[in-house]
């Protein structure tokens, strides 16, 4: 089993009305570019307003969550989600990372709460 060296994170939509929710996608890689499987990502909001749901867990198991879904299981896909908070607008960060890999990749994206 092979560990993560390299996490892109994509937020889906990165432009969010208050309230609104987002899907955090985390494609995990290794050094030869190959999908990474049974990760364990974590997400957690580091600034702004919102929440990480599910408790922060992003999930690789083709399940639907409760505002998107984790198309296809087993994929390097992670998914989790993100709900901007109803009532405080600007920046938020997120950050993501893979418990799972003794180096903790750590990534920090972006999103704008309008």
């Amino acid at each position: 089993n092979s560990t993560a060296t390299r996490l892109q994170v994509v937020v889906f939509p990165d432009i969010l009305d208050p309230g609104e929710a987002a899907a955090v996608i985390i494609f995990a890689s290794d050094a030869f570019g190959d999908p990474v499987l049974d990760e364990d990502m974590v997400v957690s909001l580091v600034s702004g307003g919102g929440e990480v749901l599910l408790g922060g867990v992003a999930v690789d198991d083709g399940q639907p969550l409760e505002v998107t879904e984790d198309v296809y299981a087993a994929d390097g896909v992670y998914v989790a989600e993100f709900v901007a908070s109803p009532l405080v607008r600007g920046p938020a960060v997120l950050r993501v990372v893979d418990l799972s890999d003794p180096t903790e990749l750590v990534v920090e994206v972006g999103v704008d709460v309008r």
